[in-house]
């Protein structure tokens, strides 16, 4: 029978992890709880997650927004973060490419208009939500005039940025 004793305080935690030597998996299922319960006790409460759990335990923290595809990471300690400390993968790849923090008026546009390919080949950066407005303003005269999709004209624009 699982013991689905929550943690009150961190000692617990630290006593099942560190000192008995118990891995998150472990743990969970002498619990009955889930290896993403263990790990909110863990932060929740300071415990340090140690080896291999540790690894596991970072690159769980990955999402995708079910009905719009956009990706999203778990980074608590990002200065623009959400309010659950999820920051869009497309801003985090826009970040790196420019190697500092967006600013959160700052708009990044996926030119195929796939949300879900956030190469850095098929990103733009724009200072402002005007600025991308008036980008899918122009891309819609445009392409009323030329014989090109909306997606095929933005490739042929940006592609030798």
């Amino acid at each position: 029978m699982a013991n689905k004793r929550i943690y009150l305080d961190g000692w617990g935690l630290y006593e099942d992890h560190w000192r008995r030597g118990l891995d998150i998996e472990r743990i969970a299922r002498e619990r009955g709880v889930s290896t993403h319960a263990v790990v909110c006790w863990m932060n929740r409460h300071g415990v340090p997650i140690r080896g291999a759990s540790a690894v596991r335990a970072r690159t769980r923290r990955r999402t995708r927004h079910p009905g719009t595809g956009y990706v999203s990471h778990y980074v608590p300690d990002h200065p623009y973060t959400q309010t659950s400390g999820y920051v869009l993968e497309h801003r985090l790849v826009m970040e790196k490419k420019i190697g500092g923090y967006l600013d959160p008026s700052e708009v990044v546009h996926h030119i195929d208009q796939d949300v879900s390919n956030n190469s850095v080949e098929n990103l733009i950066l724009f200072e402002s939500i005007a600025e991308h407005t008036k980008h899918h303003l122009e891309l819609n005269r445009t392409t009323a005039l030329k014989p090109y999709s909306i997606h095929e004209w933005d490739k042929m624009q940006y592609q030798f940025e």
